[in-house]
């Protein structure tokens, strides 16, 4: 998916697993309590 394209791209860039950046990055949702905003057409 596109999605995980993404991640993939920008965990080569910072040079860890992108698994891990995903990780890292719920992780940092947590701790900061972030909502998602969904909106379906």
């Amino acid at each position: 998916t596109d999605t995980i394209a993404y991640f993939k791209t920008l965990a080569k860039k910072v040079g860890i697993p992108y698994q891990n950046l995903i990780n890292s990055y719920l992780a940092d949702c947590v701790s900061r309590q972030v909502e998602p905003k969904l909106q379906w057409d």
